[in-house]
């Protein structure tokens, strides 16, 4: 949505009592079962932010110079007053939203027998279980896109205060960066605390 024009036509279409549907918004499955007549099954991915959360993400976009500092105020207003999501869960055709965690619908506000919260959130093999050992190294793991909304700029600092602590400490991640700026920034984090054989 890099167009100001484009951004006032959805503004102006989100005040229509019709639920709204485009290919920017994430209820494209919604859209499709409505113009198909299926009921539907579906996931709910972004998490739906909080007003109290929306300002710590403005805080720590500022903070950091990353990213969007309205991204959470911008992701509220898209799923809830644009795509109309508790609508959406009226409409009969939509039999269950799953998601994977409380904490990605918490700021719905919204009570509805239709949602579900996965249990587990993520699948696993169960295969993976008869690699576990109990002769344990002293590492701490982090998996997750490598962003600043997942926390990155947080672990230097974390990880400061554990190797001050135990100078034996490792830590070991999984993940793939987001973009070049974040990855440089967090590697200089990393290089200002001496962190770089953690």
């Amino acid at each position: 949505m890099s167009s100001k024009l484009n951004k006032a036509k959805l503004f102006l279409r989100s005040l229509n009592r019709k639920i709204y549907c485009d290919n920017v918004i994430s209820f494209d499955a919604y859209c499709i079962a409505k113009t198909s007549n299926k009921p539907l099954v579906t996931t709910i991915h972004p998490e739906i932010r909080t007003y109290e959360d929306s300002l710590r993400f403005l805080y720590g976009s500022i903070k950091y110079g990353l990213g969007d500092p309205l991204f959470g105020f911008k992701n509220r207003y898209n799923l809830i007053n644009i795509a109309k999501f508790g609508r959406i869960l009226m409409d009969p055709l939509v039999k269950y939203v799953l998601s994977v965690s409380e904490g990605a619908i918490q700021g719905l506000k919204i009570k509805s027998e239709k949602i579900k919260i996965l249990n587990p959130g993520n699948a696993f093999d169960q295969e993976l279980l008869q690699y576990r050992t109990k002769n344990k190294e002293d590492y701490l793991v982090f998996l997750a896109r490598l962003y600043y909304l997942k926390g990155i700029f947080d672990i230097p600092y974390i990880m400061r205060e554990i190797v001050k602590r135990n100078d034996s400490a490792k830590l070991i991640m999984f993940g793939k960066f987001c973009n070049e700026m974040e990855k440089r920034k967090f590697f200089e984090l990393i290089k200002k605390f001496n962190l770089g054989k953690t």
